[in-house]
């Protein structure tokens, strides 16, 4: 979840674009290219993650927020890698995003 700087309240990731799966196919792809720098993920290491809360109202091990460059997102070390040193990070540009994006959104 994120805060809306304009009206101040909580918005949750996946209410900002028209498609989340897409998004998370994005986020995803992402995180194979730039955010494992040994190249052990895998698409099977990824599966799970999404944008769209659980049943639990939670993302976790996955987090995303918007930033300027692009919808940035982590996930929690040790998660998906065991071996990990650190979150593995990934920045999905907002390009890629246009097509996904709700109106007034960026």
């Amino acid at each position: 979840m994120t805060r809306c700087a304009r009206t101040g309240r909580t918005v949750r990731t996946a209410d900002l674009f028209t498609d989340p799966k897409a998004v998370d196919r994005l986020v995803r792809a992402t995180l194979l290219t730039t955010g494992d720098p040994v190249g052990t993920l895998t698409e099977a290491d990824v599966a799970p993650l999404s944008i769209v809360p659980g049943s639990d109202g939670s993302t976790s091990p996955l987090s995303c927020w918007p930033e300027k460059q692009g919808l940035t997102c982590t996930v929690d070390q040790g998660t998906v890698l065991p071996h990990a040193a650190g979150p593995l990070p990934a920045v999905v540009p907002w390009k890629d995003l246009g097509g996904v994006l709700r109106d007034g959104v960026r």
